[in-house]
């Protein structure tokens, strides 16, 4: 696990900490997963945006079919 230094308010650690203590964890724990309910949200966001819009948009083949994987990648 790589390690990173970021610069926070000393009363914003403080309660941070004891936030933390209160959850029966670490100011370190509660960090890391923060930052990964965040990252990961953003990318169910984008993924969801992307199914919904599929779902939305009319584009069609030309000729009224798809190609199954086999025959797109067929030389």
């Amino acid at each position: 696990m790589k390690k990173v230094t970021v610069s926070l308010d000393e009363k914003l650690i403080q309660r941070s900490r004891d936030y933390a203590r209160q959850k029966g964890t670490t100011l370190n724990q509660l960090i890391r997963d923060l930052l990964a309910q965040t990252v990961d949200q953003d990318r169910k966001q984008r993924v969801s945006s992307f199914l919904d819009w599929c779902d939305q948009s009319q584009i069609t083949p030309k000729d009224g079919s798809w190609l199954s994987r086999e025959e797109a990648h067929e030389r």
